[in-house]
């Protein structure tokens, strides 16, 4: 079995951006790659977030959804329309905690944790944190962003552009 297509002809390094934008700007890589599921989400904005919860994040922008299973209406999460193998990226930044601080994400994949990320804050300033999944989702299964944080008082999950606070997707292709 063979999941991932061999691209055949080259692509000039020199005429691609992101894969957002190529998809964004109507580009053809993502179905000669056999992708037909994929998504970018970001917040569109900052995020006040209380300490010592875990949080769902609730994406409210999309850069691209191919597939439309990344919900971004009700649940804030990807709802899996199609089984298989996805690997999803979730990052977060926090701003300015006090040193020692904690930051924590995960990746809850139909209520257990699949991925977890961690950093603690150094010197004061921003900090983020990240984790990745690869592994089957069933058809009807969910896979939700979620983080937490020891600073002890409310902090700011950092919006406004798409890679501070961010979660991408994209289900391999079984050929």
């Amino acid at each position: 079995m063979q999941l991932i297509a061999p691209v055949t002809d080259y692509i000039p390094a020199s005429t691609l951006t992101t894969l957002g934008d190529m998809i964004v700007r109507g580009a053809a890589l993502p179905e000669r790659l056999g992708l037909t599921h994929m998504f970018h989400v970001y917040l569109s904005g900052d995020v006040v977030v209380g300490t010592g919860a875990w949080v769902d994040i609730d994406f409210d922008t999309v850069l691209y959804n191919l597939g439309g299973d990344f919900d971004i209406i009700t649940d804030f999460r990807l709802e899996v329309t199609e089984a298989g193998y996805w690997f999803i990226n979730l990052k977060v930044n926090l701003e300015n905690p006090a040193d020692g601080t904690q930051l924590q994400v995960r990746l809850d994949n139909n209520g257990f944790s699949t991925a977890v990320g961690q950093n603690v804050a150094g010197a004061a300033k921003d900090i983020s944190a990240s984790c990745c999944f690869a592994g089957e989702v069933e058809t009807g299964g969910y896979v939700q962003g979620e983080l937490r944080h020891d600073a002890g008082a409310n902090r700011n999950m950092l919006g406004g552009n798409r890679i501070w606070t961010s979660m991408i997707g994209f289900r391999l292709p079984i050929l």
